[in-house]
């Protein structure tokens, strides 16, 4: 778990190789873009393929060291193929690019609007670092708040993936049960940790990575959607930096009592941002979503790139430049499958949106009177919804599911209307071409990993449900968002009705996205559909940076103006400065001393797919860092993911408080190793360890911790 000097450089070099042959690819692909373009897409386009290469390769060798240079060999014969095709293609001399100029002083002036980024970056970074399991000075490991819970887990995906070696994986939490979770988000770093490099950097680094592709593409996809550098930074801040009016629960009576002010940097989960007793909910992007939830940092990083991407496209009208992103979106489901479906709403509506700007003026004159109508039903109709789910009868699960599909039928058939209008038009053509490769080919490659994992998972109890609300608990509809998203809202809403041509292309996505997550619940967990409603966000800052920056503009010079913009962004802000500020002081030991030398020890003595008996805690350390497989992990993890464990834990509870009467179970759970511990003794009252040591033999103890082999 430490890793050796020569294990992190290969690790490295490994993973550098993918960024290059990315790279590699960019530079001819997109040969008349920018610099910052190629080597930007480049890099997405290199973690893309070292998520997806090793995994292909290990279907046939197994998750070994042979499969990834099997893996990388296969790369690289992949992008001199595609450096001899693409090299083929003519280019104009008079299209080729312009090789501008640089100066320092051009340089600044044209990236100074990335400062923010490169600080937020920064934070990002002295975070992630401080607390991925930093070795404490009494020789336990650490985390900070956030990651306490949730990188426990990757990091069990992460050691078992890359030390049991089975492909396709099974849960190391659940042995047997085949991990359909979108593991790729946590392959990329066993890929690292295969080659003897340690966890912390195997962990570490390619979230860095990740992070640098979503910050940077995010303001390009903004900057190309609103025209404005300025525009691009405050849609950026607001995403990024976002927290609501969480703020002013903290700051009542403060002159009096400052206590509730230090309750945000002493308490747990007691944030602006997060703090359920007041029905705060929407989370800080940076510090819960991207920190701790690999799967929406890896996501992401690869969902707005392919809208990126795709908005390039749909300029060009060149079936050509859809091929990139399709291949992109074609791998996102392991990758991140709620960014996969946020990413097919979006489309849906971005295609029937190009549609009507190929017709006649008649529909293209229509589509504002058709968004008016669109989104002021859709605000009133789920108002009306939550007043009748609360006040009146509880509506049945059933038809809430009902409800939300019935927004995507509406969608689609507006579509395959528009499609049927446009048919037969040279343009209408050009359209159905450009699309229709597009969903082809993502098609041909999501059907496989969606029938091989997707499907599986969300086929048990507690996926795919019928919940209206989200994580209201308590507040009426519109006041329990303008609370938590706070100045967004309002100027969003705002700016979908203020009759400015082209709002439709980001509101109804939005909109679309969260009228489905208010009535469907794809997830066990409700709380979990904000990682579809971030998306929906992303567009509403959009088009609240968009009016935000208009107003201001049209203020007269006045001291007003600027007072008000600093009260608005002081708004936008705080509750986001305060919780990031909690994340950076928050410090928690999450494995102690005896644990990291207990984890130590069956490291270094137990077969890869041994089996060691513990308590169901959500931080353990021999999980996280030997890869081993427990009995039964912990329900926080497994319930979530909709994964049936009664029989599993029921068992394990009969083992540790029986051990001679149930002398079968051990055999067939296959337990190599018993760990009894402080943890054990709480949870199982009554264990009686010289039971244990009269059946088994103690093969090693330190402190309070004991452990058994059944061998």
């Amino acid at each position: 778990m430490s890793g050796t000097f020569i294990g992190n450089i290969i690790a490295i070099i490994f993973y550098l190789a993918f960024q290059l042959g990315g790279i590699f690819i960019a530079w001819q692909y997109f040969r008349n873009e920018q610099t910052t373009i190629k080597f930007l897409m480049g890099s997405v386009i290199g973690s893309f393929c070292f998520m997806w290469f090793p995994v292909l390769t290990s279907f046939i060798f197994g998750f070994t060291i042979i499969s990834h240079i099997i893996g990388l060999v296969l790369f690289i014969v992949i992008c001199l193929l595609l450096f001899y095709i693409l090299s083929k293609r003519h280019i104009d001399k008079q299209n080729a690019p312009i090789k501008a100029k640089y100066s320092i002083k051009k340089l600044c002036k044209t990236h100074a609007v990335l400062l923010v980024p490169l600080l937020c970056f920064i934070y990002f970074t002295i975070v992630l670092i401080g607390h991925t399991i930093p070795v404490n000075a009494n020789g336990g490991m650490d985390a900070g708040q956030c990651t306490f819970g949730d990188m426990n887990l990757h990091l069990a995906f992460i050691t078992s993936i890359a030390v049991q070696g089975k492909f396709p994986p099974d849960y190391s939490l659940l042995p047997g049960t085949q991990l359909s979770y979108p593991f790729l988000s946590d392959s990329i770093s066993s890929s690292m940790y295969i080659w003897g490099c340690s966890l912390r950097l195997a962990y570490i680094l390619p979230m860095l990575i990740a992070c640098l592709q979503l910050f940077i593409t995010f303001y390009l996809l903004a900057e190309t959607l609103l025209r404005d550098k300025i525009k691009a930074l405050l849609s950026w801040i607001l995403f990024f930096l976002n927290g609501g009016l969480g703020f002013v629960y903290f700051i009542d009576n403060l002159a009096t009592d400052t206590s509730k002010i230090s309750q945000i940097f002493t308490g747990f989960y007691t944030t602006p941002t997060n703090y359920t007793d007041n029905n705060l909910r929407w989370v800080n992007v940076i510090v819960d979503m991207l920190i701790p939830q690999r799967a929406s940092l890896f996501g992401w990083a690869l969902l707005f790139p392919i809208l990126y991407l795709l908005i390039r496209a749909c300029k060009n009208k060149k079936y050509k430049d859809f091929i990139v992103p399709s291949v992109l979106a074609g791998g996102l489901p392991m990758i991140h499958t709620h960014s996969f479906l946020a990413l097919g709403m979006i489309c849906l509506v971005w295609v029937t949106y190009q549609m009507i700007a190929s017709v006649d003026e008649y529909w293209r004159e229509k589509t504002p009177v058709l968004e008016y109508c669109f989104l002021g039903s859709g605000i009133v109709f789920l108002a009306f919804v939550q007043y009748y789910n609360m006040f009146i009868k509880e509506i049945s699960s059933k038809t809430l599911v009902i409800l939300g599909i019935l927004g995507v039928a509406i969608a689609v058939l507006l579509c395959g209307y528009m499609l049927l209008k446009i048919i037969n038009t040279e343009k209408g053509k050009n359209v159905i071409q450009c699309w229709g490769i597009f969903l082809i080919i993502v098609l041909v490659l999501a059907l496989p990993q969606l029938f091989t994992w997707t499907f599986k998972q969300s086929g048990n109890t507690g996926f795919l449900r019928g919940h209206f609300g989200w994580s209201n608990e308590s507040d009426l509809y519109l006041w329990f968002y303008i609370k938590n998203i706070g100045v967004v809202l309002i100027a969003a809403i705002s700016a979908m009705f203020s009759g400015k041509r082209g709002t439709y292309f980001l509101a109804a996505p939005a909109m679309l996205i969260w009228y489905v997550s208010e009535f469907i619940a794809f997830q066990p967990n409700n709380y979990d559909n904000n990682k579809l409603l971030f998306v929906a966000y992303a567009m509403l800052c959009f088009l609240a940076a968009d009016i935000l920056v208009n107003i201001y503009r049209g203020m007269a010079k006045t001291p007003l103006k600027y007072i008000s913009a600093v009260f608005v962004f002081v708004l936008c802000v705080t509750s986001a400065f305060l919780t990031m500020g909690r994340e950076y002081v928050s410090n928690y030991e999450v494995y102690n001393v005896n644990q990291v030398k207990v984890s130590k020890y069956i490291d270094a003595n137990a077969a890869p797919d041994a089996t060691v008996m513990t308590n169901t805690r959500h931080n353990n350390a021999i999980a996280a860092l030997t890869g081993r497989n427990l009995v039964c992990g912990t329900s926080t993890f497994l319930y979530f993911h909709g994964l049936d464990y009664t029989k599993q834990e029921q068992d394990l509870a009969n083992m540790y408080l029986d051990p001679s009467g149930n002398r079968q179970l051990f055999t067939d759970y296959k337990v190599d190793y018993i760990v009894i511990g402080p943890e054990e003794r709480a949870s199982y009252e009554g264990l009686n360890e010289r039971v244990f040591d009269s059946i088994f033999e103690c093969v090693y103890s330190v402190g309070d911790v004991n452990v058994y082999s059944c061998k």
